[in-house]
């Protein structure tokens, strides 16, 4: 048993589970799934696309086509290459929920669940599963005046070489994601590059001034097109936490 929703998705013919609601893209998907204790993903299956899961809570346990099994929990960062057959379950008695990211957008009936018995569409030696720990990034800081707020990147654009942690960051020529923590009292301003970007508030609360004043409460998100500038500010007593997802337009 599981519960997903999309915040972008594909028009219609193409994977959205909330349509007429999602944000259209042709160019990602990003959603929520749950998944409560005791429960996992229907079977091993894969996409035509790269799927990536960021943990927010609790623990899963994984495998792929040839069986390697992996754990990831909070803030952990599973990249899943498109034709890797791929499940998941919740490991321990917490309920498990997720953000997914697809680095294109998937028609429908293309995702395929796969057995032993069928041939392995997975590259042993070349896609395989990899595991972004959190505890193993390095924050970057932005310290100008009332901006101050450190992120991390999980997958990061394949022109980009440059990284305080080369190891760990996950190159793809389609999304950027990271995360994005703002203390009280600061903000982060987004800039108007040339990415579409989602932020989606998964701990506190923001105001945007993004298409109005507005409030972003946790699970709340807000979708920048390409172009557009605006802020994110912590106007709360806690800190604010924010999954920041750049889609490349085409």
């Amino acid at each position: 048993m599981r519960w997903m929703l999309s915040w972008v998705a594909g028009p219609e013919g193409y994977y959205n589970s909330n349509p007429g609601h999602a944000v259209l893209s042709h160019d990602a998907s990003v959603g929520f799934m749950g998944l409560p204790s005791g429960n996992k993903q229907r079977g091993l299956h894969y996409h035509q696309v790269t799927e990536i899961y960021v943990i927010l809570k609790g623990e899963v346990l994984g495998w792929d086509g040839y069986g390697e099994s992996h754990k990831a929990g909070p803030f952990d960062c599973i990249y899943i290459p498109a034709t890797v057959p791929h499940s998941v379950r919740a490991y321990g008695d917490e309920d498990v929920e997720l953000i997914w990211v697809h680095d294109a957008i998937e028609k429908k009936g293309t995702s395929v669940y796969w057995d032993s018995a069928m041939p392995n569409p997975q590259d042993e030696s070349q896609r395989k599963i990899q595991v972004v720990p959190f505890k193993d990034l390095e924050p970057r800081w932005n310290q100008l005046v009332g901006q101050q707020y450190w992120e991390i990147t999980y997958v990061a654009p394949t022109q980009e070489t440059a990284s305080p942690e080369p190891q760990l960051k996950i190159q793809n020529d389609t999304v950027a994601l990271g995360l994005l923590v703002i203390p009280p009292a600061q903000k982060y301003v987004v800039q108007g590059s040339s990415r579409s970007e989602l932020n989606v508030v998964i701990r506190g609360k923001a105001v945007t001034n993004i298409g109005g004043n507005q409030e972003l409460n946790t699970m709340d998100a807000i979708y920048v097109p390409a172009g557009q500038t605006g802020t994110l500010r912590n106007h709360g007593s806690e800190v604010t936490y924010v999954v920041r997802v750049q889609e490349k337009s085409h």
